[in-house]
């Protein structure tokens, strides 16, 4: 699954015609709409459920999903009660369950629907919740961060099956309180890993919402139970540089920039090494393994 494709079978310039017409002529009038909802987190409009943006905005990209008809794809609104909903899809690998190994492989493609609140500092002629065009670039609340996810990953799978590619299962979750710091997250992905109906696959994800040193991620590759296992930072908010044990001490970036600035201690002994501890832990609760 891991092996990039060739490019005799992969047209990389037609992919790029291809999905920058679908981003111009579909995408853009979708992340227009999406703009002009304020569709904020919960922790930026406690009355979410009952003001029922985050719901639309979850409907549309549903809608807009189905409309494309890709080959294969199932699609739901999740929801638990109390918590804010996901949309949830499938595509099964192209060979189907005939190809035992291809079908046990799962690629996972994650986004979010809900958005960080106003703020002040809008140029005069523009508006969190008014999408403006110009120059090429599309102002407004959400766009990039993250409205576009769930088109984008869409779009790419449109053009895998244009191009009829062999690809494993592929599976999309879209939440809709990142911007909270994802609470509802992991009751979700225990929810899709239920012992026997397990609907995610073969998928683990460790978000660490800081830059994390090597000596983190090394420890996170050597201690999980996954057979692939690429650490990655800054998800969701950010506590700048963060070290693991052996590389924590005055001579490191976070303390020398708290001599400069006063804004943020440094870390002490063991710092990431915390991180990188609980981060296997976390794997290990995807797979069913416990704590």
């Amino acid at each position: 699954m891991n092996a990039p494709i060739p490019s005799s079978v992969f047209r990389p310039e037609q992919a790029l015609e291809e999905i920058s017409a679908t981003w111009d002529g579909k995408i853009l009038p979708q992340l227009r709409d999406y703009i002009a909802i304020p569709a904020k987190s919960p922790m930026y409009d406690p009355q979410w459920a009952q003001n029922g943006h985050i719901d639309t905005v979850l409907r549309n990209a549903a809608a807009w999903v189905e409309a494309q008809k890709i080959e294969g794809l199932t699609l739901e609104i999740i929801r638990l009660e109390g918590r804010t909903p996901i949309l949830f899809f499938e595509v099964p690998a192209s060979r189907g369950a005939a190809d035992a190994e291809s079908s046990k492989q799962t690629v996972l493609m994650y986004g979010h629907l809900d958005k960080q609140p106003e703020f002040s500092g809008w140029r005069s002629d523009l508006g969190p919740w008014t999408p403006k065009y110009e120059d090429g670039k599309l102002y407004g609340r959400g766009g990039a961060d993250d409205g576009y996810a769930i088109y984008a990953s869409i779009a790419a799978i449109a053009e895998i099956k244009r191009q009829r590619l062999a690809h494993p299962r592929i599976v999309g979750l879209i939440e809709t309180c990142e911007e909270s710091g994802s609470p509802d997250l992991l009751p979700y992905v225990d929810a899709l890993r239920a012992p026997g109906n397990n609907r995610l696959g073969d998928v683990g994800l460790v978000g660490m919402p800081f830059e994390p040193f090597q000596g983190i991620g090394r420890q996170i590759r050597a201690g999980s139970p996954l057979p692939l296992t690429i650490p990655c930072g800054y998800v969701n908010t950010s506590y700048g540089y963060l070290t693991d044990g052996p590389n924590t001490g005055d001579g490191e970036y976070m303390s020398a920039h708290y001599r400069y600035s006063k804004f943020r201690p440094p870390y002490a002994k063991p710092a990431g090494d915390v991180i990188a501890i609980q981060g296997v832990a976390t794997l290990r609760r995807f797979l069913g393994g416990g704590k």
